[in-house]
Order: C-alpha cells, then structure tokens, then sequence
C-alpha cells in the first residue's frame, strides 16, 4: 500500500509505501487512517491504484496553509504516525 500526501491544492509532496500492508483496505483500515490524517490538517481524497495494480491512498491537505513550514511539520508528522501505525504490523 501507498500513501500520497498532497497539498490543499492537490501536488504531490510525497509518497509512502508500506509494502506490509497488501491487498484491499478494509473499511476500518480507511477510518484508521482517516482519523490520523485528520489530526494533522489532512483527509482521504480517494483511493486508487498505481500502474503496478498497488493501492494507493491519497491523503489531501483540507486547509490551504498560510506558512510553507506548516505544511511541512504536518507533513512529517503525518508520516511518522502512519510509519507507525502500519509498518511494525
């Protein structure tokens, strides 16, 4: 699985992949995930799969940030916790 994290304009900053996790999210994978996003200013936009049939979650910004440097700690913040949550599973 794959995490592409965006701005509130929808280009890409990063992508994460977890390669644990494969196969379909599960709905309650989804609201896991939703509910860490949301506590760094994000959302799940949609998910999708990449060219190679892997899913990819796109977690978009839900506020236009006023500082480069806010959307850079929600950024890595976000990330750390997702690291967290899947990749020791």
């Amino acid at each position: 699985m794959k995490f592409q994290i965006e701005d509130y304009s929808g280009n890409e900053v990063t992508t994460i992949a977890i390669p644990q996790l494969v196969g379909e999210t599960k709905s309650t994978d989804i609201k896991v995930v939703e509910g860490i996003s949301k506590m760094y200013g994000f959302n799940v936009a949609d998910i999708d799969e990449d060219d190679n049939g892997v899913e990819v979650i796109r977690l978009q910004r839900e506020e236009e940030d006023e500082l480069e440097g806010d959307l850079r700690n929600g950024v890595v913040y976000l990330v750390a916790s997702l690291v967290n949550k899947y990749a020791k599973m």
